[in-house]
């Protein structure tokens, strides 16, 4: 094992040397920074079925790396907290802690939105389904409040994803869309709501990019289109906010469009973005190949 690595290992408390022995034989050596998870590149498959089928869940952590997209892979320890750190955020390799004041700025938009209150009340009753508000409503949102225009300008509809893999049958799946009807018929925007387990029975043959089973309802906000996108948020039942951003907060108050390559193409990226320049023209867009 090298010594220069190991070292450093043992005199910082963030860092945690791993030996993977055979028998009573090292075979493998790693260094975790932290407790986040591992870290592998969006393009290298079989590495990361290899730390699936060890043990390891894909939760939607993501981080941008010097070379792309990457997954942070987590490892869930018997009577360890478990919970996943979505307030934490990557770029370039360097971590940056998510503020709590962003994330008080965010539900304090949403709170101060009518509309927005009474969706966040209703769903609720989409349980006992986990389940978020994602995406598009929630970002624009945010934009129309920083860029001074009405809190309901270019929003067209409403993301409500929820995660149920114990029936993957479309008809399961409408009786959840019919409940919808019902529960948000005064809302006014349309409701998509989507069952993100059997997302993988239809992606595919609508948008022409494979796409593996989604493990949990936040490995499937990991894929969205952009960081800024890649949201969830919902109320728990004591009132308290459940905000999931695996890549944080910042691009979404900095106005920034940023992919998050892991599963968009790049020309959808780019159809996705104008339209949405073309709608709040102060974003600022970040090219594919940056």
């Amino acid at each position: 094992m090298p010594a220069d690595t190991l070292e450093p290992a043992l005199q910082d408390v963030n860092r945690h040397a791993v030996v993977v022995v055979d028998g009573d034989k090292a075979v493998g050596f790693f260094v975790l920074h932290g407790w986040e998870g591992i870290v592998v590149n969006e393009r290298n498959i079989p590495a990361e079925r290899l730390y699936l089928s060890a043990g390891f869940r894909d939760n939607g952590l993501r981080r941008i790396g010097t070379i792309g997209p990457q997954k942070i892979l987590q490892y869930p320890l018997p009577g360890a907290d478990n919970v996943v750190h979505a307030h934490k955020v990557t770029r370039g390799g360097i971590a940056m802690n998510e503020t709590q004041e962003l994330r008080n700025r965010l539900t304090g938009i949403f709170e101060r939105s009518g509309w927005l209150g009474y969706l966040f009340e209703r769903a609720g009753s989409l349980s006992p389904y986990p389940y978020y508000i994602g995406a598009g409503c929630l970002v624009q949102t945010v934009w129309n409040e920083l860029t001074g225009r009405p809190p309901m300008y270019g929003i067209s509809d409403i993301d409500i994803v929820y995660f149920d893999d114990g029936d993957l049958g479309y008809e399961a799946e409408n009786e959840v869309v019919e409940q919808g009807k019902r529960l948000f018929a005064e809302l006014p925007f349309p409701v998509d709501i989507k069952n993100q387990a059997r997302v993988h029975l239809w992606y595919p043959g609508r948008f022409g990019v494979p796409l593996s089973p989604y493990a949990t309802l936040e490995a499937a906000i990991g894929t969205w289109p952009t960081t800024a996108s890649s949201l969830g948020v919902r109320k728990e039942p004591d009132g308290s906010w459940r905000i999931y951003a695996p890549f944080g907060l910042e691009d979404l108050f900095r106005l920034i469009v940023r992919p998050n390559k892991t599963l968009v193409t790049e020309s959808a990226y780019y159809a996705k973005a104008e339209k949405w320049k073309s709608r709040w023209p102060e974003l600022a867009v970040i090219p594919w190949e940056a």
